[in-house]
């Protein structure tokens, strides 16, 4: 249930970065960015959990 949760959480932040990227082009790169570092973080998670 706590993975769903967090799965939940990663969804609703990456709901909130798309729409910040589309209102702030500029920042768009840096989106881009926190992405790969928060799939880089779950990945860790997911690998330690193992």
């Amino acid at each position: 249930m706590s993975k769903i949760k967090v799965g939940g959480v990663i969804m609703l932040l990456l709901g909130v970065f798309t729409v910040w990227a589309f209102a702030n082009p500029l920042v768009a790169k840096w989106i881009v960015l926190g992405f790969f570092v928060l799939n880089f973080l779950t990945y860790l998670v997911m690998k330690e959990k193992e």
